[in-house]
């Protein structure tokens, strides 16, 4: 799973690119399990896009986006604008929220 900048995400968002975010910080706990958890997700769904994006250096992004805790999960799609994931409980769960982005 790729790291990105503000710069990267930034751009994605204007070229309306389908893609999935992960935001998180590198001491939770609970955003390692849901990383472990996007890893499979990746691996059934090659054709979605999955990133993650560390808070700490996102203030911006955690202002426009409302991020009040994480981990946390957004899609983003030409007709989604930052849809959050509401149950990361579980890779069931991650998936079929995915699954709106797949082609």
């Amino acid at each position: 799973m790729k790291e990105w900048s503000t710069t990267e995400f930034k751009a994605a968002i204007l070229s309306k690119s389908a893609f999935a975010v992960l935001f998180y910080t590198p001491m939770c706990g609970g955003c390692q399990l849901v990383e472990r958890y996007l890893h499979f997700a990746e691996a059934a769904m090659p054709e979605v896009q999955i990133v993650k994006m560390n808070v700490n250096y996102l203030p911006e992004v955690i202002a426009k986006y409302e991020i009040k805790s994480v981990p946390s999960i957004y899609v983003f799609s030409d007709d989604m604008a930052g849809e959050r994931l509401s149950a990361i409980d579980n890779v069931t769960r991650i998936y079929e929220g995915l699954e709106k982005l797949r082609n």
